[in-house]
């Protein structure tokens, strides 16, 4: 991909685009349509792109790029609301058996930050206490869920065997999914991921995850609700998770790609609620979940993106933690989460690193 194409791009997805920049890009006839396409598909941003081209200007896409963002847009619009139908469900009987819980990610940012349609979410994120796995499965089997993949050949859910239910529990920050299939329009199944650890570690402190849960929030939808972490913890688990995604061996090696997705999820609800967030209290709850690596890593990989998003109090947050994390070369490095010993680093920049497919290949193995 060219140079013209990236910035037309993050100039798009910037929370407040130069419109009469992207209006030189577009007409210089320069742009490859089919190479920007295939990003922000691959991406999982084609329904966003549209979403943001419409209130700038829709009739300056190419018409396939118009016609093909615009019914992705459409379709997640469709799944989204499938979903919210049944993340309510959901809610009502974890509420009703008085478990304690919080959604995460895409069920609350589709709430909170995006238009209906810009954002597309590949299952339903719950975080509970470690505590409440059994009752939680109990009750996810009890309305029609199974622990199990998909098989979309015969459609159809294989369990997984025992073996991998322990293994999930004993390795894991999370269970094995649960799946249900749904034969919708946009969704042949609706997965649940059950976390009991804000990042992968299976032992991860029960007290903050209690704190978490105890401080929660609920997020209006209609005449309904849903329940969220706290602006502070829910900052803190996205970091967390994009950081697990950009930075540990096993999953980077399967997606192939750093997900300009997850970057945007974080950008926006800092920049829409900057206002509110009282960075002293952000602090505090950083050390107080020793959440150093994932927000650094997190804070300096937008900033890197987005030239409007390192404000005096981001930079201030930034050197204040710059020297309690565990490497001064955690931006640049992989490492294989079983064997910590195992490490690949890079020299490239990160907008390289985002526009890459394979991104590994710009990576190699660090020798010291």
């Amino acid at each position: 991909m060219n140079n013209i194409e990236k910035e037309l791009i993050l100039e798009v997805f910037k929370y407040e685009p130069d419109e009469l920049k992207i209006k030189e890009y577009v007409t210089s006839g320069s742009i490859n349509w089919p190479l920007v396409l295939g990003f922000v598909s691959y991406h999982r941003i084609a329904g966003l792109f549209y979403e943001r081209f419409s209130k700038i200007n829709v009739r300056l896409l190419d018409y396939p790029v118009f016609f093909s963002t615009y019914m992705v847009n459409q379709s997640q619009k469709i799944r989204s609301e499938l979903q919210l139908d049944e993340i309510k469900k959901i809610s009502c009987v974890l509420d009703k058996n008085h478990i304690k819980h919080i959604f995460l990610k895409g069920s609350v940012l589709n709430q909170l930050i995006y238009e209906p349609g810009s954002r597309a979410s590949n299952d339903i994120d719950i975080l509970v206490n470690k505590d409440s796995i059994n009752k939680v499965t109990k009750i996810l089997k009890n309305i029609g869920f199974i622990q199990g993949k998909y098989n979309y050949k015969t459609n159809t859910i294989e369990p997984f065997s025992e073996d991998e239910l322990k293994e999930s529990i004993i390795k894991k920050g999370e269970t094995c999914p649960f799946v249900k299939v749904s034969n919708n329009l946009t969704i042949k199944t609706i997965d649940v991921d059950v976390n009991f650890s804000l990042d992968w570690d299976p032992n991860y402190d029960t007290n903050i995850i209690n704190t978490i849960l105890d401080s929660r929030i609920k997020i209006d939808i209609d005449n309904d609700s849903i329940y969220s972490a706290n602006m502070y913890y829910n900052l803190i688990e996205l970091c967390a998770h994009f950081y697990k995604d950009m930075a540990l061996l096993d999953i980077v090696s399967k997606r192939k790609v750093f997900d300009l997705y997850k970057v945007l999820d974080i950008y926006y609800l800092i920049k829409k609620f900057y206002k509110n967030i009282n960075f002293t209290e952000l602090e505090k709850t950083i050390s107080y979940t020793n959440s150093y690596d994932f927000v650094y890593f997190t804070l300096i990989n937008i900033s890197s993106l987005f030239n409007d998003f390192e404000t005096k109090e981001i930079t201030q947050l930034l050197k204040k933690i710059e020297n309690r994390i565990s490497s001064k070369n955690i931006i640049n490095t992989i490492f294989d989460q079983y064997n910590t010993r195992i490490k690949y680093v890079t020299s490239k920049n990160i907008i390289d690193r985002f526009f890459s497919y394979n991104v590994l290949e710009l990576y190699h193995i660090d020798s010291k």
